[in-house]
């Protein structure tokens, strides 16, 4: 299984200025996601990932973001199973979502851009 990780900051210290720190606390998972790591921050929230690529090794990077929302993007790490990911990836094609990759963890984030 993937690994996740985050934090959220308040006040006048902003997530970026200890963001070294912050990666070497998703590295020390390297156990739950060998094949891969990714992380995204902005101000006040970092989210990082390890990943353990069983499908789509070249395209599953994680965090996905999605810059569909007025209110700023929309974020997602995944960790997890998804075993009927096939029969819910035909029916969210037949809806009009398009996919960037044959990972799983892009089906959960298809259903946010519509």
């Amino acid at each position: 299984m993937c690994g996740l990780i985050g934090t959220l900051r308040t006040g006048p210290h902003r997530v970026d200025d200890d963001h070294r720190s912050l990666v070497r606390s998703r590295d020390r998972m390297i156990h739950r996601g060998p094949d891969d790591a990714g992380d995204w921050s902005d101000r006040a929230a970092w989210i990082g990932h390890r990943r353990l690529a069983i499908m789509d090794p070249e395209h599953g990077q994680a965090p996905f973001v999605i810059d569909t929302r007025a209110d700023g993007p929309c974020v997602v790490a995944f960790n997890g199973e998804l075993l009927n990911h096939a029969e819910l990836r035909d029916a969210l094609a037949a809806e009009g979502a398009i996919f960037r990759s044959d990972c799983r963890s892009e089906e959960h984030t298809s259903e946010l851009q519509s």
